[in-house]
């Protein structure tokens, strides 16, 4: 199986070599950028606390986000400890040429923190959310921050399936946690409830 796996995994890492090109390059920079540190999500995060309506799907974003951070970044990472594409044998023998095109992270591959954090918050919005165009914009960014990764050359296609798939369940329970915290505490009368719209 996990042959299976690798072989599908640098199917697709030789697949996307051949769609390069100096305008996607530059825009899937740009993509990965945003990604990095969670950035774009939690910059959207804090946006959304400024407003009463949307202060319950930034809590759902921080939530879904911190268990990213401690389940996937400090934990999965560092269990798995799958090496990055440029640290393939076939890419130090010579037999290929590895694209510099980011500087290389300092650590492990799998799961992919860009595709988690970013469906993680996405997911958050779906369950909180309710303009439907709003929730596929969001996944389609998701995506493509998550593709900059195969495209740049860091990730393999599975560290992002997986990454994805970690993400969205953090995003729901994330948003379920937030939403049975709330409801809790308005159950129990506290004063600050005022400035949520549940």
């Amino acid at each position: 199986m996990i042959d299976l796996i690798y072989g599908l995994d640098l199917k697709a890492f030789n697949a996307v070599f051949g769609l390069r090109s100096f305008i996607l390059t530059y825009f899937m920079r740009l993509f990965s950028q945003l990604g990095d540190s969670a950035l774009v999500w939690l910059v959207a995060a804090v946006l959304l606390l400024l407003s009463r309506k949307t202060r319950k799907t930034a809590f759902s974003i921080g939530v879904s986000l911190l268990m990213v951070l401690l389940l996937v970044d400090l934990g999965l990472k560092g269990i798995v400890q799958r090496p990055r594409p440029f640290d393939y044998a076939p890419w130090q023998s010579g037999l290929f040429t590895y694209p510099e095109l980011i500087v290389r992270p300092g650590d492990f591959s799998y799961p992919s923190v860009h595709a988690a954090s970013s469906f993680a918050a996405a997911t958050a919005v779906f369950c909180n959310g309710k303009k439907a165009y709003k929730k596929l914009l969001l996944f389609a960014a998701a995506a493509v921050i998550s593709f900059s990764r195969l495209y740049l050359g860091v990730s393999y296609l599975s560290d992002i399936v997986a990454g994805a798939l970690l993400g969205a369940i953090f995003g729901a329970v994330g948003s379920l946690l937030v939403r049975a915290v709330l409801d809790l505490c308005k159950k129990a009368g506290f004063g600050f409830m005022k400035y949520f719209d549940l």
